[in-house]
Order: structure tokens, then C-alpha cells, then sequence
């Protein structure tokens, strides 16, 4: 509770519960004035009338601080500016133009854009007013909300062109783009085209192929990547599915399979077998390196979609990373190793042992120098590549 007496104005005390509501009452008529319903998304944890000004702080559990104005005679408050962070704890951060901005994504299911200069700038990116939506259908915002954001890509070189930001979510089978310049989800929605069926001109082997591709064209995306000049986005599912899409348009432009098996002659619609965790294009669209859970390195041409070369890793692959101008590219391994590959040459050239547990993140420095990681051990350890 706080109390506001004294000064002009009406003497008023507010009060906030559990439920994150603020009721303001006047002391000398011993009425309520007004409610401010959904003030704060959890229980209130303090409250404080300014003296002498007609300002109310309300601090909440959501990880929010706002302040409420109270300029009208009959006593009623608006919202008048707040700062807030990510009500759940976050589960992804990466740093976008050079620095200056941090884009997070947490189990509260908010996705957000932090400044490192000024936090005015920072908000969370809107997915298509679900706060409004959601008090017209009298539910909860998080039932909107899309779900926890497990991969995402950004290039600011089309900021202010088209949407430059790709996201996936947990346990949803298409990829959505964003809009970082208007801090709003983008016109997009990235999905696999569903197979054509032609039945009768097809035989018992090639419609055994379309049942493949028809299992594979809906299941969750666990991989996004952007291309460095930010004209197309790529999709990886937990079928082992690799697709190219074009940001401008949301179009498909292609999807990224293996050659005919010479045992089965079957066509083999996916790019892996199993999930794919990693998706890396280099800086001139020559080709492209993908990896996942069944251990295999495969770069492909970026315009034929074809299979150039595989490097077999022996063990599966969690996260992968590259620094575009060496062509070094570092994977993560669920042996706790992680291993580094030149890619131009494709070979193994580093190995980096040390963490106790899964590795849940990495990332490496802009000069190719330092390899960072993170992992459950609860360690972050920073490597040193040329060493």
C-alpha cells in the first residue's frame, strides 16, 4: 500500500495485490475512486505515491516498473511511461548492429529488443496486438502469444527494406520473420509447400516418395538462418527438412535433398535423418553447411540445392556457428567436445574439450580469435582458436 495525503489533489491510497490489480480509494470520502484491472501481469511488490506530485510507482514480480498519472479531477490514473524486461527467464540473447542492440527471447514467450545505449528504445516486438485481442476474448495474453523462440537469425543489411529477423518456436512447424524496424512481426509466415498428388500417372515407388515428403512438410522447425546479404531465409524441421525462402516475398524457393538412394532408387526428400540444429550460408552464397542429429557435416550448393561433399562427425550435432570470413565453422557435440572445421578445406582442425555437461550455446568473436560457449555445467568458457 501508499498512501497520498497532503498537497493539493485527493488525498488517496493505493493498494495492490496478487492478482497484479491497483485500487485507489479516497481517504476523506472512503470510497473507491478507480481500478487499474491487468496494472502488472503478476502480484504486486511495491507501491509509492510521489509527495507533492500526482505520480504512483508500481513495481510487480513481472519484471516491470511502471508509473501511473492521475490528472483528471475525478481521480482516475493513466499510464504514463514504464520499463520492463522478460517476465520469465530468458533463453536466448544475441547481439544485432554491432553492439547495440540485444534481441532476447524467453519462456514468458515475449520476444524483445533491448538498446545498449539508450533504454528508451527498448520494448518488446509486437505479435499482431495479442494484449488487446486477448482482453476482447477475456483470456490470458500468453494463450496468443506464439510459443518460446528456440533458433533466431538477423541481418541488418534489409532493415529497412523487408522483415530481417526469422524466428522458430517450440513445437510449431513454420518459421515467422520480423520486422525489427517497426518492432513488429513481419506480413510472412515461412511454411513447406504441401505436395501435389497425381496418382495415376505415378507408380508404387514414386508415391511411396510423396508419402515421405507429405511426413516431412509438417513438423516443428528447430533450425533458422539468414543469409548474409538478408535476401533469404533457411528452415531446418526435426524431420531432417532443409527449405530456402525468400524474406522479400515469404515465397519457397527450393528445398535442399539428397540424390537417389542406388539400394532403394527412393528419393530422399530430406537433408539429414533426424533434426537439424544448425544451418550456416557463407558471405559470397556459394554454399551451404548443415548439421544435426545424425552427425553429418553436408554442404550443399546455395543456387542448385544439390549435396557437394559430407564430413561424418560420429556423434550428434547440437548447435553449429561459422565466422564467415575464415569459413571456420565450430560444432557443438553432445560428447561435450566441441569440434571446429575448415570448410573450404574440409577437415577437422580443432578440438576443444572441458565442459561437464550439455552445451547449450555458442558464439564466435568478430576477428575468429575467441570461441565462446555456454553450457549446464554452469561454466562459460571462452576458447582461443588460433592457440
Amino acid at each position: 500500500m501508499s498512501f497520498r495525503t497532503g498537497g493539493t489533489g485527493i488525498p488517496m491510497m493505493a493498494a495492490g495485490g496478487a492478482a497484479g490489480v491497483i485500487t485507489i480509494w479516497d481517504l476523506e470520502k472512503q470510497q473507491l475512486v478507480t481500478v487499474l484491472k491487468d496494472a502488472h501481469d503478476a502480484s504486486l511488490s511495491r507501491l509509492f505515491f510521489f509527495s507533492g506530485e500526482p505520480l504512483l510507482m508500481s513495481s510487480g514480480t513481472d519484471n516491470s516498473l511502471k508509473q501511473w498519472l492521475f490528472d483528471d479531477a475525478a481521480g482516475t490514473a493513466r499510464l504514463l511511461k514504464f520499463r520492463s524486461g522478460h517476465a520469465a527467464p530468458p533463453s536466448l540473447v544475441r547481439y544485432y548492429a554491432d553492439g547495440r542492440r540485444l534481441l532476447s527471447a524467453g519462456h514468458d514467450r515475449a520476444f524483445r529488443v533491448f538498446s545498449t545505449i539508450q533504454d528508451q528504445q527498448s520494448r518488446e516486438l509486437s505479435q499482431n496486438h495479442t494484449a488487446r485481442r486477448a482482453k476482447k476474448l477475456k483470456i490470458e495474453e500468453a494463450e496468443l502469444k506464439l510459443g518460446r523462440v528456440v533458433g533466431v537469425d538477423a541481418c541488418e543489411v534489409r532493415e529497412r527494406d523487408w522483415s530481417n529477423v526469422i524466428t522458430a518456436h517450440e513445437g510449431d512447424t513454420a518459421a515467422y520473420v520480423w520486422r525489427l524496424q517497426n518492432c513488429a512481426l513481419g506480413e510472412h509466415v515461412l511454411l513447406p509447400p504441401s505436395p501435389t498428388y497425381h496418382e495415376h500417372q505415378l507408380s508404387q515407388l514414386q508415391q511411396q516418395g510423396q508419402q515421405q515428403q507429405k511426413e516431412t512438410s509438417f513438423s516443428p522447425v528447430t533450425a533458422v538462418c539468414l543469409s548474409k546479404c538478408g535476401n533469404f531465409g533457411f528452415v531446418g524441421s526435426a524431420s531432417g527438412r532443409l527449405d530456402r525462402y525468400n524474406m522479400q516475398s515469404g515465397m519457397h524457393r527450393g528445398c535442399y535433398q539428397r540424390a537417389t538412394t542406388p539400394s532403394t532408387c527412393t528419393p530422399l526428400f530430406t537433408a539429414h535423418d533426424g533434426a537439424i540444429y544448425g544451418i550456416c550460408p557463407d558471405a559470397c552464397n556459394r554454399w551451404t553447411v548443415s548439421a544435426g542429429f545424425d552427425g553429418t557435416l553436408r554442404i550443399w550448393d546455395f543456387k542448385k540445392q544439390s549435396l557437394v561433399a559430407e564430413i561424418p562427425v560420429g556423434v550428434s550435432i547440437s548447435k553449429l556457428v561459422q565466422h564467415a570470413t575464415t569459413g571456420l565453422l565450430a560444432a557443438a557435440c553432445d560428447d561435450l567436445v566441441i569440434r571446429m572445421y575448415d570448410i573450404d578445406a574440409r577437415r577437422l582442425v580443432r578440438r576443444f574439450k572441458g565442459h561437464r555437461d550439455r552445451i547449450s550455446d555458442l558464439q564466435m568473436s568478430e576477428d575468429g580469435k575467441w570461441l565462446l560457449s555456454s553450457s549446464l555445467d554452469n561454466t562459460l568458457r571462452v576458447w582461443d582458436v588460433p592457440g
